[in-house]
């Protein structure tokens, strides 16, 4: 096989060997390592050689299968031997660090530069190193199941690394602490509520046109958001597939070994209250990494929590740590502490005590504003350093939704919750808090108050974005001096005037001319238009400091201003001192305060360029924007927005040939990502009037699809390398762009007979969302909630109804009424939810729930009804004995399991139920419950927790 001359090569096996053993060229980061690779350099030198050669073995297998896919057998590998010879005796460092057990994703980007630096090394057009790269990382994977030695010998350098680092973290603590000293409670609360906390960050807002002093604050105004929290993963049994597959989530069921990632991607998680998850969750003290867009209101959720202890001293002491300031030194966290960046006397000895005890909060705020891959891993380690050496202190870390991998802290025993957009209520709330403190003229605060409401309830634009906290913030704002303009585009220019507002160029450029708002737009689109022309194009909202002069430099002297390149390095100045529509990220990085004002500026630059005048160096053509603009990029996810803006900026008939260009083309590998497309430029359309025949087409179109009895080749997918199901992946985009009455009787149709349970759903949602101020809705609502049928949906009806109209004074009764005569268990189970998350005190409530918990047929809503308990019910005696006496009767082991958590959660520290867990993880006849009380016991910190996970291998 020619493979084999490969590895036999005296080229390869010489890069391997000297990899292998050159260990002095290696350099290891201390404490925290450089993640996953820097475990390679700790092997023995025997079974480093053995790593390496075993991952240019699998690298070489999975790059020639590649080739093999894409060009014929007979031309294939003669002629690139020597090319994938030299490519291996370079890229051996970079190939075999990835052999790893831990290796989830592998990045062959240096590897490609270096195959395209080999002369005679042209591969086949369709050859993928994506795949090549996905293959071989899912090699790796099953190369350690079947060589248990090797794994074993990884297993012993990671252990050593995580003792040697905890090592090192308790020297260090030992060596910095100086003389021990009491914090003053009452100093540092003052500090969090007068400099650290409680200032709402509006610097990016024009905040002029209101009178604004301290009143206006995050404490005042803050709302709190809703999550959702992954299921606990305990193995996964018949019931729990038959209860996915009922909601439309897999068409087929699915083994054990698919269970964690199952049952992260059930969508029947009820939405709870984020401070809920956070402080009153099922396992105590718990690690937790909060997600969420954007805008979501991470940050402030971390600085209200702050603020909860300043105001009341109840619970652990925060210690808010910015993880972007921290990432650019890495001293280690009490170090940081210590330096003053988090308050300007802590001391790290007294700090290291509190932790230790549970007395202090570690909040660790922005992990995906570490941009440097190498630093977010070492920062990541840290965590887990850390977190296990205070297994009772609480920690939260907050990241973007978008890049963040949580496998490694999710393996460290960290929860995971992500923040929702904010629902109808929460907007109410936020908007009656703002206006209350906002306006002094009770007459002019409601009147602005109501108009917003309105423009949110009217514009499905206004809508979609409304459920951001920042973006809505900054409607407030705007709405006080306009009504808010009802189509994406002009919305977008009038948020993007509201941030320009505050941005005091001209000081900058100290001109005698005048730099106006016209100036700045164009400014803006030709940042734009450089940061998608730069490498990595829309995929990042990032560009760095020299870049960012250079482009200011170039727009100023367009613009005729005198010393541009002194006005550009002004202006960047100004964006890192202060934030307005650009913020400096640090690192000399800056971005767009908003992802949307990337895409819109782009969008914007792109349609200025069909008006400069032609042979310019700027002019861009109709056709060029249609073919260039729109035909190399409609299958990128990172561009779709950008044109969607377009088709909105431009003439409707412009916008016409757009749409049809898209419909046009074969989206058949892409999902018919060129008729979703269509379908949301279609929407940005303002006069849909005169593009009737084009818009009844796509509606045809997108509703054949919808309604597809059993596509060929399109089964459901839940899993990454699943194909998903074409019908339900149009059916948002058709709520979207269609909302007249022949839409809705669609919906409402195929809301019972569409194909699937998924597309019953979304047309069930599309229903509530697209038509919720019309008569006749809530009504249908019910009806679909109270159905017997399995398949109809009744979880999400029941969740429409509470998220539109739970403000209506027989909404509460309803609840009550479904969760005790329902005939069906989702429903039951999921009115059981809202009732504990809108209304926890409720008189009725904790009776509802014992009886629930010990009478419903089904183990799902008693599981719940348990959950529930642990959540709201008050730490009483006849609790705990309900529990205990619902254990020895109870006959699913995964309710008896939750049973088993909330004892240890509520009374661990109590010698009987100690006694109770520890015979429970040794002695029980499930699994499960073996599993959830050795779990429980280690989370609470019981002393010997380990002793009795040792026995229970040892039988």
């Amino acid at each position: 096989m020619e493979l084999a001359t490969i590895f036999a090569s005296a080229k390869v096996l010489k890069a391997i060997h000297s990899f292998a053993t050159e260990e002095s060229k290696i350099v290891v980061k201390e404490v925290a390592g450089n993640g996953a690779k820097a475990l390679f350099h700790r092997l023995r030198p025997t079974d480093r050689e053995k790593a390496a050669k075993q991952a240019v073995k699998l690298f070489a297998e999975e790059w020639y299968r590649e080739l093999e896919d894409t060009t014929p057998f007979t031309s294939a590998l003669p002629g690139y031997r020597d090319q994938l010879t030299e490519l291996l005796a370079a890229a051996t460092p970079d190939i075999a660090e990835w052999m790893n057990p831990e290796t989830k994703e592998v990045d062959l980007g240096p590897i490609e530069r270096i195959w395209s630096g080999i002369k005679g090394a042209d591969l086949p057009e369709d050859f993928d190193w994506t795949q090549v790269g996905r293959n071989y990382s899912r090699a790796i994977r099953r190369y350690f199941r079947d060589d248990p030695n090797l794994r074993g010998a990884y297993d012993t350098v990671l252990h050593e690394r995580t003792s040697e680092a905890a090592e090192r973290i308790a020297a260090a603590t030992e060596r910095l602490a100086g003389p021990h000293r009491t914090l003053d409670l009452a100093v540092y609360s003052k500090f969090l509520i007068e400099k650290k906390c409680n200032t709402l960050q509006l610097a990016t807002l024009h905040f002029s046109t209101y009178t604004v002093d301290r009143k206006v604050s995050l404490w005042n105004v803050f709302v709190l958001q809703s999550a959702r929290e992954s299921a606990p993963v305990v193995g996964i049994a018949p019931e729990i597939l038959r209860k996915i597959r009922e909601e439309g989530h897999i068409s087929e069921p699915v083994d054990e070994m698919q269970a964690s990632d199952l049952l992260k991607s059930y969508q029947s998680s009820p939405l709870r209250p984020i401070l809920e998850i956070i402080n009153n969750g099922h396992i105590p003290k718990r690690h937790i990494v909060v997600t969420g867009d954007p805008g979501a209101g991470k940050s402030a959720l971390i600085k209200y929590l702050c603020l909860t202890w300043a105001n009341s001293f109840k619970g652990p002491i925060p210690i808010l740590i910015d993880l972007r300031e921290y990432g650019k030194k890495q001293e280690g966290f009490l170090k940081f502490c210590e330096s003053g960046l988090t308050f300007p006397s802590w001391d790290t000895s007294e700090l290291d005590e509190r932790l230790k005890a549970g007395e202090a909060a570690l909040y660790l705020d922005g992990l995906d504003e570490i941009f440097t891959p190498a630093t977010r891993h070492s920062v990541i380690e840290e965590i887990v350093t850390i977190s296990g050496q205070y297994p009772q202190a609480q920690i939260v870390v907050t990241s973007r939704k978008v890049g963040y991998q949580p496998e490694r802290l999710a393996n460290a025993g960290f929860a995971h919750a992500t923040l929702e957009d904010f629902d109808q209520s929460q907007i109410k709330e936020f908007l009656e808090r703002w206006h209350r403190l906002a306006e002094d003229d009770e007459s002019k605060r409601s009147q602005l108050r109501e108009r917003l409401t309105r423009a949110i309830a009217d514009s499905a634009s206004i809508r979609e974005l409304a459920g951001n906290p920042l973006l809505l913030t900054m409607m407030a704002i705007l709405n006080r001096s306009q009504e808010l303009p009802r189509n994406r585009v002009s919305l977008y220019r009038k948020a993007s005037e509201v941030l320009l507002h505050d941005w005091d160029a001209d000081r900058a450029l100290q001109s005698t001319e005048k730099f106006d708002r016209d100036d700045k737009d164009r400014l803006l689109r030709d940042l734009a238009g450089e940061m998608q022309n730069a490498k990595g194009g829309l995929a990042g909202n990032l560009i760095e400091r020299p870049l960012l002069i250079g482009r200011f430099k170039e727009s100023l002297i367009q613009l005729g201003i005198t010393d541009s390149h002194k006005s550009a390095i002004a202006l960047v100045q100004q964006l890192e001192e202060r934030n307005f529509i650009i913020a400096s990220v640090g690192a000399g990085r800056f971005s767009f305060v908003h992802r949307t004002f990337l895409e819109y500026f782009c969008a914007a630059w792109f349609v200025e360029r069909l008006g400069h005048k032609e042979g310019s160096q700027l002019y861009l053509s109709f056709d060029q924007l249609r073919d260039e603009v729109y035909g190399q990029h409609w299958k990128e996810e990172k561009w779709r927005e950008v044109l969607r803006l377009i088709a909105g900026m431009v003439h409707e008939t412009k916008a016409e040939e757009l749409i049809q260009f898209l419909i046009n083309q074969d989206g058949t590998n892409e999902g018919l990502a060129n008729l979703m497309l269509a379908a949301g430029c279609l929407y940005e359309v303002r006069n849909r009037k005169a593009i009737q025949t084009t818009d009844t087409k796509l509606w045809n179109l997108l509703v054949q699809i919808a309604e597809r009895s059993n596509p060929e080749d399109e089964p459901l997918g839940l899993f990454p390398d699943d194909k998903y199901d074409i019908r339900s992946a149009v059916m948002p985009w058709i709520a979207l762009t269609w909302r007249g009455e022949e839409a809705r009787k669609w919906f409402e149709k195929i809301a019972y007979s569409g194909p699937t349970v998924a597309v019953q759903i979304a047309a069930i949602e599309a229903v509530a969302r697209g038509w919720e101020n019309s008569p006749g809705t809530l009504s249908w609502l019910k009806d679909r909630a109270f159905s017997d049928d399995p398949r109809a949906g009744v979880s999400k009806a029941i969740e429409e109804v509470v998220r539109g109209w739970m403000d209506q004074p027989d909404i509460l009764l309803w609840l009550k009424t479904l969760a005790t005569q329902s005939k069906s268990d989702l429903a039951r189970h999921t009115a059981l939810m809202s009732l504990v998350q809108h209304w926890p005190k409720d008189p009725d409530l904790l009776s509802l729930l014992l009886e629930k918990a010990a009478t419903d047929e089904e183990w799902f809503v008693r599981s719940g009804a348990i959950i529930a308990l642990g959540a709201v019910a008050p730490v009483t005696l006849d609790l705990q004995q309900f529990l205990l006496h619902r254990f020895e009767v109870e006959v699913s082991e995964f309710v008896k399991n939750w049973i088993v958590i909330i004892l240890g959660e509520k009374w661990s520290h109590q010698p009987e139920i100690t006694l109770f867990l520890k015979d429970r993880a040794r002695n029980d006849a499930s699994e499960v419950v073996r599993k959830g009380a050795r779990r429980i016991l280690e989370l609470t910190g019981v002393e010997e927790a380990e002793a009795s996970t040792n026995v229970q291998v040892q039988r």
